[in-house]
C-alpha cells in the first residue's frame, strides 16, 4: 500500500540523489523478470557497471520506511525530454509513418515515403483536444492543445496546453535575463504547422497565463497554460472532445484519490498532434507495469531540443507526482515492447483513463523519452492553473481587448499578485512601467 510515508520518502530520495534520477515506487525485477515484491525505483537515463559511477552517486540497495525495508531497483529509462519539436524534424512511428524499428541498427531507422500524418495536424473546427498549435514566440516548434477547460475566476472557457508550448521563456522572472523580455500577449495558432505559422488567418486566440518553471534544484508539479478560445471556432456539442476518439461525453477530472488508486493496468487513452490517437488497443498506451503513482522525474536537457529555455541555454527541471505510461505491448518481463508511447510535438495532450466506467482526465503530457510518457497530474494542474472541467454547458469568453497588466520593479518569484483585490499572473517581463495604484 502507497502510505504518506512512502510518498515523502520518495521526495526526500529525488532531492538527496543525482540531478539524473527520477525516484518512483514499484515492482522490483529479479534477474529482468518483474516480481511482485514493492521497492523503490530508481530510474537513470543509463544504467552503468558500479566501477564506472562516482562513489558519491552510489545509489542505496535497501531504503528503510517506518521501520520497513525496502529493496531498491534501478531501470534504465533514456533521456527525458519535453515535448515540443521543431518543425524540421522528421517525426515518424507506427500508422502515421513509414517506421521501422531495428535494435541492431541501434534504434530507430526512417523512410519518408508513405507516412500519413494523423488528421490532428489539420485545419480542425470546431476546435477541440489534440490539435497542432503552436504561440507566436514558439515558431518554428509545434506543440498540442490538450482539452478545453473552464477558467474558474472568470467561468470562461479556455484551452489548456503546456507552458514550453504556449511560452518561449518557461522559467519565473526571478531568473531571467533582463534583456530576455515582453513575453507577454502572444498569439497562438492553429494549426501549428509550418505552412500555417505566422499567418494572421489561423490565429485562434492568446496565450492568459502559465505556470512558470523553477530551475534545479527546486521542484516543479506542472508544465502547464491556459489560451483564450474564440467563440466562433468551437461548440458545445464538440469541443469538450479529444479529435479522432471515440469518447463522445464530456470528461470531468479525476480526483486526487482516483488518482492514487490507479493501478499499473489501467488502459488510457490520448490524442496529440504527431502520434494521433493511442487508445486502450494493440499498441495503445497505459500505465507502466512496474512502478505506480507517485513519480519523480527529471527532464533532460541532454537531447537535440531538451530541456527548457532559459536565456538561450537549455536547462535540465525537475517534476515530482508525474505520471508514467508505456506502450500496452509488452515483452514476457513486463517491459515495453514498443517504443514512442509519446512523440515530440505531442507537448499538451490530454492523459484520459476509464474510471468506474467514465473517462476522466488524469493528466497533462508533457515530456518522454523512447519508450515510457509522462503526464504532470491533473489535480495539480486544475489547482495550480485555477481550472474545472468542462461539461459542455455555456460558459463565457475572455475579452482579450480588456487585458490589463501591471509591473513590478526588478524580477518577481511569485506566480501571482494581488492589485486592488484582483489576481495577476505573471506572464514576462517588459520595459514599460505600469505599477499597481
Amino acid at each position: 500500500m502507497l502510505t504518506e510515508p512512502i510518498k515523502q520518502k520518495i521526495e526526500d530520495l529525488f532531492n538527496s540523489t543525482p540531478d539524473y534520477v527520477g525516484v518512483g515506487w514499484g515492482h522490483k525485477f529479479n534477474k529482468e523478470e518483474l516480481t511482485n515484491e514493492h521497492s523503490i525505483v530508481f530510474r537513470v537515463p543509463k544504467k552503468l557497471p558500479l566501477s564506472e559511477i562516482p562513489e558519491e552517486e552510489h545509489l542505496p540497495s535497501s531504503v528503510e520506511i517506518d521501520g520497513i525495508t525496502y529493496k531498491t531497483d534501478v531501470v534504465e529509462i533514456g533521456n527525458v525530454v519535453p515535448l515540443a519539436c521543431p518543425e524540421t524534424t522528421l517525426t515518424t512511428c507506427y500508422t502515421w509513418t513509414d517506421f521501422v524499428f531495428n535494435e541492431y541498427a541501434g534504434g530507430p531507422t526512417y523512410g519518408g515515403a508513405g507516412a500519413t500524418p494523423p488528421g490532428n495536424r489539420g485545419v480542425i473546427r470546431p476546435m477541440k483536444g489534440g490539435i497542432s498549435i503552436t504561440s507566436a514566440n514558439n515558431l518554428g516548434k509545434v506543440g498540442t492543445l490538450g482539452f478545453l477547460a473552464v477558467d474558474n475566476a472568470k467561468n470562461a472557457l479556455v484551452g489548456v496546453t503546456n507552458n514550453h508550448v504556449a511560452v518561449g521563456t518557461a522559467f519565473y522572472t526571478t531568473y531571467r535575463s533582463v534583456t530576455n523580455s515582453n513575453e507577454y500577449n502572444d498569439v497562438y495558432y492553429q494549426p501549428g504547422e509550418a505552412n500555417f505559422q505566422g499567418n494572421s488567418n489561423y490565429v485562434v486566440g492568446e496565450v492568459v497565463r502559465y505556470v512558470p518553471i523553477l530551475p534545479q534544484p527546486c521542484i516543479n508539479q506542472v508544465d502547464g497554460a491556459l489560451v483564450t478560445i474564440d467563440p466562433s471556432k468551437v461548440t458545445n456539442a464538440e469541443s469538450y472532445k479529444l479529435f479522432g476518439t471515440s469518447i463522445t461525453t464530456p470528461m470531468p477530472f479525476a480526483t486526487t484519490a482516483e488518482l492514487d488508486e490507479l493501478d499499473s493496468g489501467t488502459l488510457l487513452a490520448s490524442s496529440g498532434r504527431t502520434s494521433g490517437v493511442k487508445s486502450p488497443t494493440s499498441c495503445g498506451i497505459r500505465f507502466n507495469a512496474f512502478v505506480n503513482l507517485p513519480l519523480s522525474t527529471y527532464v533532460s536537457n541532454g537531447q537535440l531540443q531538451g530541456g527548457y529555455v532559459l536565456n538561450n541555454t537549455r536547462l535540465g527541471a525537475n517534476f515530482s507526482g508525474t505520471i508514467e505510461f508505456i506502450r500496452t505491448d509488452l515483452q514476457s518481463n513486463g517491459l515495453a515492447a514498443c517504443p514512442y508511447p509519446i512523440y515530440p510535438g505531442d507537448s499538451g495532450s490530454a492523459l484520459v483513463a476509464q474510471i468506474n466506467g467514465v473517462w476522466k482526465i488524469i493528466g497533462l503530457v508533457f515530456a518522454g523519452s523512447d519508450f515510457f510518457g509522462y503526464a504532470c497530474r491533473i489535480d495539480q494542474v486544475a489547482a495550480q492553473l485555477n481550472i474545472s472541467a468542462w461539461d459542455g454547458t455555456t460558459k463565457n469568453y475572455f475579452n482579450t481587448g480588456s487585458r490589463q497588466y501591471i509591473t513590478t520593479i526588478g524580477s518577481n518569484a511569485n506566480k501571482t499578485l494581488t492589485c486592488s483585490s484582483n489576481i495577476y499572473w505573471q506572464v514576462g517581463t517588459t520595459s514599460s512601467i505600469n505599477p499597481c495604484p
